[in-house]
C-alpha cells in the first residue's frame, strides 16, 4: 500500500518541483518515491511518510467513507474522506463491482486493511441484526438499568 501527497499545479509545474514542494511542507517526514504522476489540476507524488501522516490513520472508530478514484487491475485506487489517497487489493472490497466514482464506506483495521466494505452508490445499504430484543428497550421517564434500583 502507497500513500500519496496532492501537490497543485501552481505550486510545481515539473515532477521534481512537485517532490521538492511535499518534503519542504512536511519538514522531511514524507520521503518520495520518484513515482510522481500528473493528474489534473496539478501533481501526485507517491511517498513514504516517516511520521505516519501521509497514510490513512489506523484504527478509527466507526465507519469511515472512500471515494473510488481509480481501478488498474486487481489494485483499486481509493481516497478517504480526509484527503488520503491509497491502493487496497481488489479482493478486499467484497461488494460488488466497484467503477471511478463510487462512494464506498467500511472499517478501517490497519495500514491498507478496510473490513465490511458497503457500496454505498450501488443498491441499499444492508441492515445488521442487533442482540437487543425487538421493541423499546426503555421507557421514557423511568430509570432502569444497571445502577438504577427498579420501581
Amino acid at each position: 500500500m502507497m500513500a500519496y501527497r496532492l501537490v497543485p499545479i501552481e505550486k510545481a509545474n515539473t515532477p521534481d518541483a512537485a517532490e521538492f514542494v511535499v518534503r519542504d511542507e512536511s519538514g522531511g517526514a514524507c520521503v518520495p518515491t520518484g513515482r510522481t504522476e500528473p493528474i489534473e489540476g496539478g501533481w501526485r507524488v507517491e511517498v513514504f511518510s516517516l511520521d505516519g501522516h501521509a497514510t490513512p490513520p489506523n484504527g478509527s472508530s466507526g465507519r469511515s467513507f472512500f471515494t473510488v478514484i481509480g481501478v488498474k487491475g486487481e489494485q483499486v485506487q481509493l481516497r478517504d474522506s480526509v484527503g488520503f489517497e491509497f491502493s487496497v487489493p481488489r479482493r478486499m472490497l467484497d461488494c460488488g463491482i466497484v467503477k471511478v466514482g463510487h462512494a464506498l464506506s467500511g472499517f478501517y483495521r490497519g495500514l491498507g486493511q478496510i473490513e465490511n466494505v458497503v457500496n454505498e452508490t450501488e443498491g441499499e445499504r444492508p441492515t445488521f441484526g442487533s442482540n437487543q430484543p425487538d421493541g423499546l428497550s426503555w421507557t421514557p421517564g423511568v430509570a432502569t438499568g444497571p445502577g438504577f434500583d427498579k420501581q
